[in-house]
């Protein structure tokens, strides 16, 4: 509704200052005929052509324009800058003066940005390209509907401004920083596996058969519909495996859960650059993802969940999946305090070493040691720089 009546309120703007412009050459046009002097009728003829292209301007649909965006960046991570390159293009091969170009600003939720303006004094061809860019992108997924197109007059006497449909969905990746990831923070549960093993327990599709694969991993069915050999793929054990768990809580502040949203990536990151495979459950309504760290589509697909999760789709502590695989180095994210109790009973009955990484903004360490014992870590993402956390208990 603010859309369209902003649009109202520009139109009226519009027609009124044609009408004023109308007006003045109304009195240009009286003072000729009642002056009838030199100077009057040349004012007036030399502002004619310049009342002729307002009129054109005034009447002449810009919806005829054809827009069309091109993102320069391949990747968008929170806190960049997105690049795109505007292309426009006209039916009639007439001159257009002062054009700017520029992504319009109000696109998903209520979401605002500023961006940058591109113009050219005059446009002469058919197709005309404009860059722009909007700095400072925030994490989620965004449509862009339109493009703001501004044309005046030489003078700047009259302004027309419209905007273009052209369609666009924009990724923006949760922001990455380092994580000094020390052996502690670890819970020194580092397992190491032989190669020619495999947990047949986890399934992770099928591929094409390979003189070392087992007979006994054939998978018969998708054989018969290719005819060819195909052979089941299970996760390999010849790595050493993480979980990462992402709980949130609805009541923390937005910064808090932007913060944690970008310590969890961060952390999936430094884990496959330690070769480990990921399984990441973040959502209610996702599945958990298996990572390998050069499966380039399973990392993307993880950056993907990231960037759209919400505080109501993120995990609650009564969903919370403990992991019970004593080959499993556990992990989990939290912005709940609530999962303190309930993880630190499940690491002692299992007997597995959990990791717990809360975010907050309150550093205070007092009432937590309680909580800690040799199966389970807890440590306190009080601040942006994430190569500096605490360690309860300590």
């Amino acid at each position: 509704m603010s859309h369209i009546s902003s649009l109202f309120r520009y139109q009226r703007r519009s027609i009124l200052r044609l009408g004023i412009v109308i007006a003045v050459f109304g009195l240009m046009f009286y003072f000729a005929m009642v002056q009838g002097g030199f100077v009057s009728w040349f004012i007036f003829y030399a502002f004619l052509p310049v009342m002729l292209y307002i009129i054109f301007l005034a009447v002449y649909p810009l919806r005829w324009i054809e827009a069309s965006r091109v993102v320069e960046n391949g990747q968008i991570f929170a806190g960049d800058t997105l690049r795109t390159q505007l292309i426009l293009k006209k039916r009639l091969l007439i001159p257009f003066f002062l054009v700017t170009a520029r992504e319009d600003t109000e696109y998903g939720e209520g979401a605002v940005f500023h961006a940058s303006s591109s113009g050219l004094s005059v446009w002469l061809g058919r197709k005309a390209s404009f860059s722009c860019s909007i700095a400072d992108m925030k994490r989620g997924k965004y449509a862009l509907s339109s493009i703001k197109l501004k044309i005046e007059d030489p003078f700047g006497f009259y302004r027309k401004t419209v905007n273009l449909p052209c369609s666009s969905d924009i990724l923006v990746y949760p922001k990455m920083q380092p994580i000094n990831l020390s052996e502690g923070q670890a819970g020194n549960n580092t397992f190491r596996f032989s190669a020619n093993d495999a947990d047949l327990s986890q399934f992770n599709g099928v591929r094409a058969y390979q003189p070392s694969d087992r007979l006994s991993w054939l998978d018969w069915k998708s054989t018969a519909k290719i005819n060819q050999l195909v052979t089941k793929q299970y996760e390999p054990e010849g790595e050493p495996r993480a979980s990462v768990v992402y709980i949130s809580d609805e009541a923390c502040s937005q910064n808090i859960f932007e913060r944690s949203i970008s310590y969890t990536a961060s952390l999936v990151k430094t884990l496959l650059q330690k070769d480990y495979t990921v399984q990441l459950t973040c959502s209610r309504t996702k599945k958990a993802l298996i990572l390998h760290r050069k499966n380039l589509k399973e990392l993307t697909e993880a950056y993907r969940i990231l960037a759209e999760l919400t505080k109501e789709d993120a995990l609650k502590s009564s969903d919370f999946p403990i992991s019970i695989r004593k080959k499993t180095t556990a992990f989990a994210v939290s912005t709940d305090s609530k999962i303190f109790e309930q993880l630190t009973t499940g690491a002692r009955s299992s007997r597995q070493v959990q990791t717990l990484f809360y975010v907050t903004d309150d550093p205070e360490k007092e009432g937590m040691a309680h909580y800690l014992s040799p199966f389970f870590s807890l440590y306190l993402v009080a601040g942006d720089d994430f190569r500096q956390i605490l360690k309860a208990g300590n």
